[in-house]
């Protein structure tokens, strides 16, 4: 048995319209090797195939245009099929709605927004510790767009 994550869809490219299907289009920071750790993580979870993702580098001048680059490096981003985009907890809330065995954590997410946000955005603050102590930061496709 195989723990391999699926080959990814081809990743949009830039200015893209973010439908793909049904898929929930989700975008990280290819300069963090945590992001992208948490990434290859949420590919082996997701079985059914619904996120696809892609690098928030390649989307600065099209489906995140509007956000000052800080803004856009700030957190992870989701785009659902309908255009809508979610940041930070909210797009983690979006992320676990997709997920099979996420819906106890989608729920509390849910429920929870305020909490759910702060949280996200700590760890999204801390990220370079965590990423060191998970010894993340050396990801092999970290700075690479």
């Amino acid at each position: 048995m195989s723990h391999d994550a699926p080959t990814p869809a081809p990743a949009p490219r830039p200015g893209d319209p973010p439908g793909r299907g049904d898929r929930l289009l989700v975008l990280f920071d290819a300069n963090c090797g945590f992001c992208l750790s948490g990434r290859d993580l949420l590919r082996r979870w997701d079985r059914g195939r619904r996120l696809t993702d892609d690098l928030i580098q390649r989307h600065a001048d099209g489906l995140l245009a509007d956000l000052p680059e800080e803004q856009r490096l700030a957190s992870w981003h989701v785009v659902h099929p309908d255009g809508r985009r979610e940041s930070a907890g909210d797009a983690l809330r979006a992320v676990l709605e997709r997920l099979p065995g996420a819906a106890p954590a989608a729920w509390v997410a849910r429920r929870l927004p305020g909490p759910t946000d702060r949280a996200y955005r700590w760890m999204a603050g801390h990220r370079t510790a965590i990423s060191r102590a998970l010894r993340t930061q050396g990801h092999p496709e970290r700075g690479r767009w």
